[in-house]
């Protein structure tokens, strides 16, 4: 009895991952809502992704250890639902059911659809609270932290910058939500001039395919950091001397009130 309960869920949970079968490539959408379902054969361990379920068989591709290629069947009397690998892709988010009682628990209970929603929301979110900043002196200063965290997980005296491509730049600096932007492509450009920028004025070595830090990035960072310094030192005495001249005026003013008074 149990057998039979267990190829029945397992049974019905292929059916319903192959009413939405994945196409054989996609990107990463809002509207997607595709399945991709796999079994573990019991007994041979072949793995086959799933086409049809049909006539008492499953039909589907089977994994040569490279790749799924070679069209085979299996019997659909023996699967049971620890046999059962489904993965679903709901707009941006991925889920990997480890059985076909796994894959009952999420799609009954509704949570992918849940969370969409919910992903939806933080990323309308972000795209309204999202600022683009391509200041130079903040991407370099990103640039030399990455760098310095990365050699501390090596032999810092012998670790040697690494070549960044502008796509983990852009992750670094503005998370990975930058990429579902709508304003996403214009960002990029804008990153890509600044980082263009840098190699100009010699503070990186490279080119589109990659950027690297070099020494010359320590001296502009020193250089900017005194110049605000400066400012910063400048902008205080300005505010001192505010005072004391409001207070001179403020006393001056006081003497003439009091000579006004009874002079």
């Amino acid at each position: 009895m149990f057998e039979g309960i267990s190829r029945f869920v397992a049974k019905r949970a292929l059916l319903k991952g192959l009413k939405r079968r994945a196409p054989g490539s996609f990107v990463y959408r809002p509207e997607n809502n595709y399945y991709v379902s796999e079994i573990i054969e019991s007994g041979t361990e072949r793995r086959i992704i799933v086409e049809d379920v049909c006539d008492g068989k499953i039909i589907g591709r089977l994994w040569n250890g490279d790749k799924f290629d070679d069209t085979t069947e299996a019997s659909l009397d023996g699967i049971r639902i620890s046999d059962v690998r489904i993965t679903r892709f709901y707009g941006y988010l991925r889920y990997d059911y480890k059985d076909a009682l796994d894959f009952w628990k999420y799609e009954l209970t509704g949570i992918p659809i849940f969370q969409s929603a919910k992903e939806r929301l933080s990323q309308s979110i972000y795209n309204v609270r999202f600022r683009f900043r391509d200041d130079r002196i903040r991407v370099l200063r990103k640039i030399v932290s990455l760098h310095l965290e990365r050699a501390r997980a090596n032999n810092g005296l012998l670790h040697d910058p690494d070549e960044l491509s502008v796509v983990s730049l852009a992750s670094e600096l503005y998370g990975n939500r930058i990429y579902t932007h709508p304003k996403r492509e214009e960002f990029f450009a804008l990153l890509r001039l600044t980082l263009d920028s840098l190699v100009s004025s010699g503070d990186l070595d490279g080119d589109k395919r990659g950027y690297k830090i070099n020494g010359k990035a320590l001296v502009t960072l020193s250089e900017y950091e005194q110049e605000e310094r400066r400012h910063s030192d400048s902008v205080k005495q300005d505010r001192k001397l505010f005072w004391i001249t409001a207070a001179i005026a403020a006393a001056t003013a006081m003497q003439a009130y009091s000579a006004f008074l009874f002079g």
